[in-house]
């Protein structure tokens, strides 16, 4: 197995367990087991937990940045509301991976990265950036403030939502007029709103 195959499969197994027992309640040695690794293979590649742990964080961020990036490329002229339902619709598909990347964000950890992705800290959600540009395309009179608030809650409507879609309670009796198609148009609605705000 190369070290690049190596540490991307520590990574992924580090991201499960540390998503589903915390910083805590996971060792180096039950990380290398899972992944069949050498203990020594975690401290090369990463030092040691703590930096396994920030390691972890910063690549789940990232990539989610890189997909809403990729989203926003598929079509030059991709509105707001087009681009949050794409934004919507794919993590909707990686609904598990979206569950664990947010597990990790809140558990009760004293490590966060430095430099989790420094084009998005201003703005928060990984992928805001491109967000900002989008909506400041569309409104470009908006002030800076309010773009970012308005990333903010668009970002947070769509996780909300994705969160919910993909949870088993939406299968109950109570939750059963909670489509995946009752979500996208109250996005859609989330997003002209907060437009039309700005």
């Amino acid at each position: 197995m190369s070290d690049l195959n190596t540490k991307e499969k520590i990574l992924k197994i580090a991201h499960e367990l540390f998503s589903e027992k915390g910083y805590d309640g996971v060792s180096v040695r039950e990380i290398s087991k899972a992944a069949g690794v050498n203990i020594s293979a975690i401290s090369y590649h990463f030092e040691n937990k703590e930096s396994l742990f920030k390691e972890t964080i910063r690549s789940s961020m990232l990539n989610m940045g890189e997909t809403v990036r990729a989203l926003r490329a598929e079509s030059a002229d991709c509105s707001v509301e087009a681009l949050a339902l794409k934004i919507y619709e794919y993590f909707l598909q990686n609904s598990e991976a979206l569950k664990l990347s947010f597990k990790m964000f809140v558990i009760d950890a004293h490590i966060f990265p430095d430099d989790v992705n420094q084009e998005d800290e201003f703005i928060g959600p990984p992928g805001g950036k491109v967000i900002f540009d989008c909506i400041k395309d569309e409104c470009p009179k908006a002030q800076e403030e309010d773009i970012i608030w308005a990333v903010r809650t668009i970002f947070t409507q769509i996780v909300h939502k994705v969160l919910l879609m993909s949870s088993k309670c939406v299968n109950h009796k109570v939750c059963q007029l909670m489509t995946p198609e009752d979500s996208k148009k109250h996005i859609s609605r989330v997003v002209r709103v907060v437009l039309n705000d700005l």
